[in-house]
């Protein structure tokens, strides 16, 4: 015989978000807008040590970025850039971790059995994004998009192009780049860096 006692989990997040653009005459500086987010969970779950047992948590995560149209007096089309910085850290444990060796250190999204896929308690990602169209009436389309995990130093690159035919139809070119250790977030993947062709049809 067996049974099943489940038992609802509850987390609170509590948090907050802000952005201003810049408007002060300076042509450098206008038109930039910052952002900002913020929250603190608790309740959370999260796999900490070797045993990988689950962890009640409270974490803070934040958020700032700016985005920016730049190069516009010098360029018939102007470049979009957004840069952003995350981070997560863990405040304290709401329960007792029998973690079986590395405490403090939580596994992460390349965690496969070795302390090389943990986290610590701080945790931090960067972004990079740029964007810029071409040609008449904005045909064609170029992008890059940057994933840097401060923690692990690893990348994730990913340069796309993509040309609209009509209305309806586009086709894209673009590559997927890892670049890291064998045991991280991104650079578990770096010999599975591809290129991959794109090709959308709206039917109505």
């Amino acid at each position: 015989a067996s049974a099943v006692n489940l038992h609802p989990h509850r987390m609170h997040v509590a948090g907050g978000s802000a952005d201003y653009e810049f408007n002060t005459g300076n042509p450098w500086v206008d038109g930039t807008v910052l952002r900002a987010e913020s929250a603190v969970t608790t309740g959370d779950v999260y796999y900490e040590g070797n045993l990988g047992n689950p962890v009640d948590v409270t974490h803070w995560g934040f958020l700032g970025a700016f985005d920016r149209q730049m190069l516009g007096d010098y360029l018939e089309k102007p470049i979009f850039f957004s840069f952003q910085y995350w981070q997560d850290w863990v405040l304290r444990r709401n329960n007792k971790c029998a973690c079986g060796g590395n405490e403090n250190k939580f596994q992460d999204v390349a965690y496969q059995g070795s302390p090389a896929g943990f986290r610590g308690m701080y945790k931090s990602l960067s972004t990079l994004y740029m964007d810029k169209t071409w040609m008449t009436a904005d045909i064609l389309d170029s992008s890059l998009s940057v994933v840097y995990d401060w923690q692990f130093q690893d990348w994730w690159i990913q340069p796309h192009t993509s040309y609209r035919i009509s209305d309806r139809t586009t086709v894209g070119l673009g590559f997927n780049i890892f670049a890291g250790s064998r045991q991280t977030p991104y650079g578990e993947f770096t010999n599975s860096s591809n290129v991959f062709f794109e090709f959308h049809q709206s039917l109505l």
